[in-house]
């Protein structure tokens, strides 16, 4: 029973370092993608690591306040696709209104962004994140 417990307790802890670690992640990109000091996000479908607590954005339940949208989903409503979209999946790249994606590959985060992607919505990238550009 001991033993059981450890482990659930080690497994616990080590999900919520990664949520945490993801929560930095996009934060690092959010301030990149919105001109914005707290961008209004909008999510299709609820990710952990946004539902905690930020003083860096600011989660909303409706597309048509947001700044950006998340796409979790194979699709967006058409009035979220003026926004600027980022993707859970790579293959939400293949979209013409997602900028980039973030996603979990092997136990690693990956973060692709697309040069003429970003071009058409005037954004700019840091050169921290310019690595990530293709």
């Amino acid at each position: 029973m001991k033993k059981l417990l450890l482990i659930l307790l080690t497994l616990t802890f080590s999900f919520a370092d990664d949520i945490s670690i993801e929560k930095k992640i996009y934060e690092t990109f959010f301030a990149e993608l919105s001109p914005r000091e707290k961008p209004y996000v909008y999510v299709d479908t609820p990710i952990a690591s946004l539902e905690l607590k930020s003083d860096k954005f600011i989660l909303t339940d409706s597309c048509k306040k947001a700044d950006i949208a998340i796409m979790t989903q194979s699709d967006l409503p058409y009035d979220c696709r003026k926004k600027v979209v980022f993707g859970t999946r790579y293959r939400h790249l293949k979209k013409k209104y997602v900028v980039g994606a973030f996603f979990w590959q092997k136990g690693r985060p990956n973060i692709v962004f697309q040069r003429t992607k970003l071009r058409r919505k005037n954004i700019e990238l840091s050169p921290s994140l310019q690595e990530y550009a293709e």
